[in-house]
């Protein structure tokens, strides 16, 4: 549908510094960590997941004035971004972080279903006063060709950090 071009299409953007966005996939299936040749499963992903999120973010932040971030929902990003909150509240500046939506279902922000309010939830109402930059989808229009169409000229020419939530049968 609509809404799943929309990452696409932000994804394949040229980056005038050559440099392509970081997508973190998260999901159920456990992460792999190489240690000493070798290759353990990590059972704390949530954490593991906000570090290399803060790391990324961090990163973009050191050489630009403003980052971009794509959050998604699902069950598995929640506690990732909780733990994220966490570990940035005190030294990350949010205000300089552009946060958009790789992902999205059109209900209301109160929904079970809805990213945003899994993003609010776990994430905003832990930052404090340092809050991003919020970019969320309109909710208004029944159209989702539209509301693609419309979200997708909101989108920066480059994400800086993608974090897709990837489901037990694979999908994002």
């Amino acid at each position: 549908g609509g809404l799943h071009r929309i990452f696409k299409t932000a994804i394949r953007q040229p980056d005038p510094h050559g440099e392509q966005p970081h997508v973190l996939p998260l999901g159920r299936a456990p992460l792999l960590k190489r240690e000493g040749g070798k290759v353990n499963a990590v059972s704390n992903q949530g954490g593991v997941a906000a570090q290399r999120m803060l790391r990324e973010l961090e990163h973009a932040l050191a050489s630009r004035e403003r980052v971009s971030l794509a959050l998604s929902g699902g069950s598995t990003p929640g506690p990732a971004y909780a733990r994220l909150a966490e570990l940035s509240r005190a030294s990350l500046p949010w205000q300089r972080v552009d946060l958009y939506f790789a992902d999205e279902r059109l209900v209301p922000e109160t929904d079970s279903h809805s990213n945003l309010g899994l993003v609010r939830a776990q994430l905003l109402t832990r930052l404090g006063t340092r809050q991003p930059r919020l970019v969320p989808l309109e909710r208004e229009q029944a159209d989702e060709e539209r509301t693609a169409a419309d979200y997708e000229r909101e989108l920066p020419a480059r994400l800086d950090l993608v974090v897709l939530g990837v489901g037990e049968d694979g999908h994002t």
